[in-house]
């Protein structure tokens, strides 16, 4: 179990409240980069889908799965319901995120930063050298399973780092990351 910070007093070097606007910033960024780039691959990727049906041989319906996973069957026919919170990415940000917060408490928020966010890269990199489908689909999943706690640990990050005073205005630059990735995408 992760020790408790116990600051020696108010002016406490490694309390992260004391550092620098610039250290606090570059944290801030990373924060934003991440929320930004989960949210914009999750929704880019629809753009790809003749690319998806070409490469793998699949039809309209499957290339999209990748991107839309609720599929219902009715009178034998494949009916998507296309929704980008269904998509294995964002179904992978969602259980990464179940994890994520009992984690970050035990283990501290750099553990969702320095291990678990590399690991979501090299699914990525697993998505773009997929050689079938089963691959692209299952790779997709466990990208944003390793994305997803570097999203929900950002409001623990900003409370560590933050005066209350100052939070309001970097949670509000924060939360446009999410916002601003589906809708460049």
């Amino acid at each position: 179990m992760h020790k408790i910070p116990d600051w020696s007093s108010p002016t406490d070097e490694r309390n992260p409240q004391n550092w620098s606007l610039a250290v606090k910033v570059y944290h801030a960024w990373i924060i934003f980069g991440f929320s930004f780039l989960a949210l914009f691959n999750a929704n880019l990727f629809i753009n790809g889908y003749e690319e998806i049906q070409l490469e793998f041989n699949v039809g309209y319906e499957a290339s999209l799965v990748p991107y839309v996973t609720f599929i219902a069957v009715r009178k034998h026919k494949l009916l998507l319901i296309a929704h980008s919170y269904t998509n294995p990415l964002t179904q992978g940000i969602v259980f990464g995120t179940l994890l994520a917060g009992p984690l970050s408490e035990a283990f501290g928020r750099r553990f969702a930063y320095l291990c678990v966010v590399p690991l979501s890269g090299l699914f990525i990199i697993g998505v773009a050298v997929a050689t079938n489908y089963a691959t692209l689909v299952i790779c997709r999943f466990f990208a944003g399973l390793f994305t997803g706690p570097a999203i929900s640990v950002a409001g623990g990050l900003i409370a560590d780092v933050f005066k209350v005073q100052d939070r309001l205005l970097v949670i509000t630059l924060i939360v446009v990351g999410p916002f601003l990735g589906p809708s460049m995408a």
